[in-house]
């Protein structure tokens, strides 16, 4: 175990890049909604969702955690916000599971299956032919996109590791 470790160091590392990951998506969020609004301007399409499925919005949070990572140098920089962001998705997942088998109308919605009808519900775009479309556009935003993004965060810190280690910043910390 290393010193840092002991001493709380990682433990504030854990933190701040939760904080940074939560500002990433943000920026995010409000990137999509800047750039959709003004595409759909003219033809506004309440039920257009797909744009949260578009790798190009979580590009702030990529680039936030290859940022941070670059000159802080936490080695949990890469795992926490992906395993935060997925530990919140598994639990919502179960939660609304466990609720739509009490739930009629749910299972009948579902044909049954409930597993697909939630990772549908997440994870496939809305269209205006879409059951609860109102409620699968705010899951999707309010969830789904934000465990995206989470996950872009962390794939640029873990770039900022794996080749920051012959950089001139790695060096100048590991002299120390």
């Amino acid at each position: 175990m290393s010193p840092l470790w002991r001493s709380g160091g990682e433990w504030l590392g854990v933190l701040l890049h939760t904080a940074f990951t939560a500002l990433g998506c943000a920026v995010s969020l409000g990137v999509v909604g800047l750039i959709y609004g003004l595409l759909a301007l003219p033809h506004p399409d309440p039920y257009g969702s797909a744009a949260i499925f578009n790798p190009l919005f979580w590009l702030p949070s990529f680039f936030l955690g290859l940022l941070i990572n670059r000159f802080v140098h936490h080695s949990w920089a890469w795992l926490a916000p992906a395993t935060i962001g997925t530990s919140i998705m598994v639990g919502v997942i179960l939660w609304d599971v466990s609720l739509f088998r009490h739930s009629a109308y749910e299972i009948g919605l579902a044909h049954g299956h409930l597993w697909r009808h939630e990772f549908e519900r997440l994870f496939w775009p809305v269209s205006s032919f879409s059951p609860e479309k109102e409620d699968r556009i705010l899951a999707q935003l309010f969830l789904t996109f934000p465990f995206l993004s989470s996950l872009a965060y962390s794939g640029g810190a873990w770039l900022s590791i794996k080749f920051g280690q012959g950089g001139p910043l790695h060096a100048a910390n590991t002299a120390k």
